[in-house]
C-alpha cells in the first residue's frame, strides 16, 4: 500500500498537462486544414518554414505535413537528444523514428504559412467546435492555480 501525501485535490477545473496527448489534435488540426485545403500533406514546407539549425541541409527540402505527421522526418524525437541541434538524421521518407520535433515542426509551418499561431488554429479548428473552451496548447492566464502538479516518485 502506498503512502497518501495530503494536499490539493484535484477538482474540475483542475488541468492537466497531457504531453503527447496532443500529437493526435495537432494531427487533427493538420488534417482539418488540408480538408479546407488551407494546405497540402505534400507540399514542400521550406517555402514557409526552415528551422535554422537545418537550412543548409538539403534534406529540409524535402520534408512534408505529411512525413512530419508519420514520423518519418529523420528527427530525433527531440533536439537535446543531438546537442540541442535539430538535426536530420536521414533521409526524410525513407525511415521511421518518433518525433515530438515532427509535429513541432508541422506546427510551425502552419502557423508560418497561415499567419496565426498554432494554438489560435487549433482552438478554432478543434476545440471550439467541440466545446473544449478551457483547453489549450501555451500557458494562459486562466490556469493560474490550476496546473495539476506530479508529486511522489518519478517511474523510470
Amino acid at each position: 500500500m502506498g503512502i497518501r501525501i495530503p494536499g490539493v485535490g484535484a477538482s474540475g477545473k483542475t488541468l492537466y498537462n497531457m504531453a503527447s496527448l496532443t500529437k493526435p489534435v495537432t494531427a487533427e488540426t493538420v488534417l482539418r486544414l488540408t480538408s479546407a485545403g488551407k494546405i497540402s500533406l505534400d507540399e514542400s514546407m521550406s517555402p514557409f518554414w526552415l528551422d535554422p539549425d537545418i537550412q543548409s541541409d538539403p534534406w529540409s527540402k524535402l520534408l512534408t505535413p505529411r512525413l512530419c505527421l508519420s514520423h518519418q522526418t529523420g528527427f530525433a524525437n527531440w533536439r537535446r537528444m543531438t546537442g540541442g541541434v535539430l538535426k536530420i538524421r536521414w533521409q526524410p521518407g525513407t525511415q521511421t523514428g518518433y518525433s515530438g520535433e515532427g509535429y513541432n515542426y508541422v506546427g510551425r509551418f502552419a502557423e508560418k504559412k497561415l499567419a496565426k499561431p498554432f494554438d489560435v488554429l487549433a482552438q478554432e479548428i478543434v476545440f471550439d467546435p467541440i466545446g473544449m473552451k478551457e483547453t489549450s496548447y501555451t500557458a494562459k492566464e486562466w490556469y493560474a492555480g490550476r496546473l495539476a502538479v506530479p508529486h511522489g516518485r518519478r517511474l523510470a
